[in-house]
């Protein structure tokens, strides 16, 4: 039992381990289970998302990670509040934690301004954009809904243009100095566009 268990502790499948000892996948598991391996400390900074799974006839697990170490800390079953609520009480250094990245779900908002007071919320960067993305193809959407048919037809192609990463001969040539100032302008565009 000892040797599975250390085999365990190796990045591989339970069959992989299974068919090395002799024993059964679901043995492997079942030893598996009734190993303790503790909660580590929180560090400074943690990331929380959810991914689609199936554990406990939950739709969404929840994975903890440490972002600044690219180290995986913990799944959960559930990423709902009453159960991350009793699982983060249960450390006691957060109040070191310094940072708490999630994406915009009110619940890990909830949760970092309960049990982690001292850190600061961020938003992770792929939410972010992606709420950017939305809004401006909203106002984008509803630019093209004033237009004449013979203008809403090249405006629903520029959509890709819109979407573009950021060309830095396009800026040069209209005189734009940096990414802040190109998202004014693309902005400022649009705007003028609905009040026209």
């Amino acid at each position: 039992i000892l040797y599975v268990i250390d085999k365990l502790r190796s990045p591989v499948s339970f069959t992989y381990i299974a068919n090395e000892v002799g024993l059964s996948v679901s043995t492997v598991i079942r030893i598996f289970d009734y190993v303790s391996y503790g909660k580590p400390e929180l560090p400074k900074a943690i990331a929380i998302d959810e991914f689609k799974g199936n554990t406990g006839g939950e739709k969404y697990n929840c994975i903890i990670t440490d972002p600044v170490n690219r180290r995986v800390l913990d799944i959960l079953p559930k990423r709902k509040y009453p159960y991350l609520s009793t699982y983060f009480r249960s450390f006691n250094n957060r109040n070191d934690v310094v940072l708490f990245v999630s994406d915009m779900w009110k619940t890990y908002a909830d949760i970092s301004k309960t049990f982690f007071k001292k850190a600061d919320l961020v938003i992770d960067k792929y939410h972010w954009i992606r709420q950017v993305m939305w809004a401006f193809d909203s106002v984008r959407k509803d630019v093209q809904k004033n237009l004449g048919s013979e203008y809403r037809k090249y405006f629903k192609r520029s959509r890709k243009i819109l979407f573009k990463r950021f060309n830095e001969d396009l800026m040069t040539f209209l005189n734009i100095k940096s990414k802040k100032s190109w998202l004014c302008f693309l902005f400022h565009q649009t705007y003028t566009l609905l009040i026209s």
